[in-house]
């Protein structure tokens, strides 16, 4: 008969510290969570996702720009709920952070937009016989573009 590894919930089971600690501490979080909630309207209860202690400071996490900006008019009330709840002036703001950050602008994805070399000419012998800072402009605009038609 094959002895089968322990399982993890066993290890769970085994008294330790750091895992109290910690287990103690997500449930302050969540209990904080619950607590900042019940102040929110129902429309912005479900937006407030996490929420964190730190030093002297709660930062509650949310999914998006516009649901912060929504919290932010509520960080007084959760506040109030807090320290009615504690009796213990050991919180002194409540910060209002995003999860996920907005993708980053890749330029890899941007292709540039280059004009068919009929236009190229056109804006060649759109230009006039004086030389003014326009004909100027229209002269190297001309010789970039036919550089990058070439290119590609």
């Amino acid at each position: 008969m094959v002895k089968q590894a322990p399982h993890f919930k066993l290890a769970l089971r085994h008294q330790n510290k750091i895992l109290a600690n910690y287990k103690t501490q997500l449930q302050q979080q969540q209990q904080l969570l619950v607590i900042m909630q019940a102040v929110l309207p129902d429309a912005l209860k479900t937006h407030a996702s996490y929420c964190v202690i730190a030093h002297r400071k709660i930062l509650l996490f949310t999914a998006s720009a516009a649901w912060a900006s929504q919290l932010r008019f509520y960080t007084t009330a959760m506040l109030n709920a807090i320290l009615e709840w504690r009796q213990q002036a050991y919180i002194e703001t409540i910060q209002i952070r995003i999860l996920t950050p907005p993708p980053l602008f890749s330029k890899a994805l941007r292709q540039p937009n280059i004009p068919s070399l009929q236009i190229i000419k056109l804006i060649s012998e759109a230009r006039s016989e004086k030389i003014d800072p326009l004909s100027q402009a229209l002269a190297n605009l001309s010789k970039t573009l036919e550089k990058q038609r070439t290119v590609q």
